[in-house]
């Protein structure tokens, strides 16, 4: 409380030295000037890190890499490092979870867009180690794990180890759930309990169990993180959820309902309030800036800080302080930007759009002492960025000519520490990006658009481009051609209606498939017991049960050959000759025929059979 009424203190003072007045506050006139390029949310985040892990960013030009510490976000073909004494823990978009082992390398080569038309498949190339995967697919989804020996396509919801060593072996087992294991020309299925082996070039090995009781340190740090999410589910079910959160935020709502609570307001609707900050915390204070695909990208500190700060903003009410008003449309991060000459600031974009504010007076239309973060240009790239902030007294002359904006330049943070070049370029890159610009704030009337009407427009917008300079690299040894995938999945371009519902469906669909290919062709076959093909191969054998089901074969003929009679006989000669030698035999089991004939067929059909006897007698 005491910092609280140091911040309206200074901000009091401030209207007394500058001359302050007490708008509402800015919007920018153009609502294309909102939002930036990561609206399709296609990205993953460490959810925990165990001694840390290093990532290798796709795009990185100097072999640069990221540390993995918690919130740190995955975009496409980011490459995730663990050296002997880390493990991490990834959850990507969907909410299924990544757990890699120590000494281990995976490549996140796709990551699909949750809330896009056409939907991408989820495509990871496990390089190195061992992973665990948790997954959480809809009906639509495709989840595929490339190694040098296999890919495993992972079919709908469960729990699957995958590891692979330097001879080339990669083992798969199922926890729980179906994976389909596709090797040199051919694929089998790994259900719960079971496990495979396969070695580059070569069929994977049939499936067989393995005791649940074989586990390593790995499985039981895996274990250990489930049951504390288990825990966690259980006190998300029991407190109150709201039924109006967007689809895109529900993976979250177990670590939100943890770490705060949520409350209706009569203008917000349904809003957020963490728990446990201190006084005088904000918004966008404890973290730093990322860069990535779209832009500058905001990494929380905080545990709960993934989807607070990249969907819907953030909105100060007087009774509860700081509250956050979840919303659809992913960023990486809501707040508006002040770009001077030596200094640069953000602040979290409120409810309507604008800089926010806490009911203290305004500078110039757009800055509330307590909303801003201001750092100068040297330390915008620093990791602990409260150590670097300084106080909004400090840079008010700069303040009079800084642009503000509503999203960054794209300008990685650090060039811009770095070189006053590229300082310079983000600066001019901001004044020329009109459409972002904010106006001053209108003290006459309340603003028009909400920032939820804004992000109803991004999401009717064509996502943007992926900058030209960001071509995916991946490692070479995961671009090697994988085998054909024997089975089709049967949930892509399938009617539902013939689309396995249960594991037991499941089991029935894929049966045949997943038996050894020796056996394949026989099951094939066995329907087809009526062809031609296999009588005579039956014929071949001489066993006189497999004359008796000729039987019908006269009655079948009957009607189509008996108008042409003479060429009948011609025909059956030479077929008959060879296995005439089993006559005597043969004949004694259709002796029935002609009388099982004579009450259901017309008086020349019964003469028919005896003349077709009398010449098989004759040729014998």
């Amino acid at each position: 409380m005491k910092s609280l009424t140091r911040t309206m203190t200074s901000a009091a003072a401030m209207t007394l030295v500058l001359g302050l007045w007490t708008p509402v506050a800015a919007q920018a006139d153009d609502p294309n000037g909102y939002g930036d390029g990561y609206q399709s949310g296609a990205y993953g985040r460490v959810r925990s890190a165990d001694g840390g892990a290093t990532i290798l960013r796709a795009d990185a030009e100097r072999g640069e890499s990221d540390g993995a510490g918690v919130n740190a976000p995955l975009f496409p073909g980011d490459t995730v490092r663990t050296n002997g004494s880390q493990r991490v823990e990834i959850q990507l978009a969907g909410g299924t979870i990544v757990r890699i082992d120590r000494s281990g390398e995976v490549v996140f080569q796709s990551l699909p867009n949750a809330s896009a038309k056409y939907r991408d498949n989820t495509v990871l190339a496990l390089n190195a180690g061992t992973l665990r995967i948790a997954s959480r697919l809809g009906e639509q989804d495709e989840f595929r794990i490339d190694t040098r020996a296999a890919s495993v396509y992972l079919l709908g919801e469960g729990e699957f180890r995958i590891e692979t060593d330097d001879r080339g072996v990669t083992q798969v087992a199922s926890l729980r759930g179906v994976a389909e294991v596709v090797g040199n020309q051919t694929s089998v299925l790994v259900r719960g309990g079971l496990q495979t082996a396969a070695v580059a070039g070569s069929t994977p090995e049939t499936p067989r169990a393995y005791t649940a009781f074989a586990s390593d340190g790995f499985d039981r740090w895996c274990d250990a993180r489930n049951d504390f999410y288990r825990v966690q589910d259980r006190y998300a079910g029991v407190s109150e959820q709201p039924a109006d959160v967007p689809e895109e935020v529900r993976p979250y709502q177990a670590e939100l309902a943890l770490h705060g609570s949520w409350s209706v307001d009569a203008t917000y609707g349904s809003v957020w309030y963490p728990s446990g900050v201190a006084v005088g915390w904000r918004p966008y204070a404890d973290g730093y800036w990322s860069y990535g695909p779209g832009g500058y990208f905001w990494v929380s500190y905080e545990p709960w800080g993934w989807a607070p700060y990249h969907y819907g903003n953030w909105q100060w009410t007087g009774y509860r302080g700081w509250g956050w008003v979840p919303g659809p449309v992913f960023a990486g991060a809501w707040v508006s930007w002040s770009w001077g000459a030596a200094y640069v600031g953000w602040a979290p974009l409120d409810y309507w759009g604008r800089p926010g504010w806490i009911g203290g007076p305004y500078y110039g239309g757009y800055y509330d002492p307590g909303c801003w973060t201001f750092v100068d240009y040297n330390n915008i790239n620093e990791r602990h960025l409260p150590r670097h902030a300084v106080p909004i007294d400090t840079v008010r002359d700069d303040l009079r000519h800084a642009t503000v904006v509503a999203r960054g330049p794209s300008v990685d943070p650090r060039r811009i520490a770095e070189s006053p070049a590229w300082r310079e370029r983000a600066r001019r890159e901001v004044a020329d990006d009109r459409s972002a610009h904010l106006s001053p704030a209108k003290t006459d009337r309340l603003p028009d658009r909400r920032l939820s009407d804004v992000q109803d427009q991004l999401l009717r917008r064509p996502a943007q481009a992926t900058p030209a300079g960001r071509a995916p690299s991946t490692d070479r040894r995961t671009t090697t051609p994988k085998a054909r995938r024997i089975l089709d999945d049967p949930r892509s371009g399938s009617p539902t209606s013939i689309r396995p519902e249960t594991r037991d469906d499941v089991r029935e669909l894929y049966q045949r498939m997943s038996r050894p290919r020796e056996t394949r062709g026989q099951e094939a076959a066995a329907p087809r017991d009526t062809s031609p093909s296999y009588r005579t191969q039956q014929s071949r054998v001489g066993a006189p049960r497999t004359q008796a089901p000729q039987a019908p074969a006269p009655r079948a003929q009957a009607p189509r050959a008996q108008a042409p009679q003479a060429p009948a006989p011609r025909a059956q000669a030479p077929r008959t000759q060879a296995p005439r030698t089993q006559a005597p035999s043969a004949q004694a089991p259709r002796a029935p025929a002609p009388r099982a004939q004579a009450p259901r067929t017309q008086a020349p059909r019964s003469q028919a059979a005896p003349q077709a006897k009398t010449k098989r007698g004759g040729n014998d």
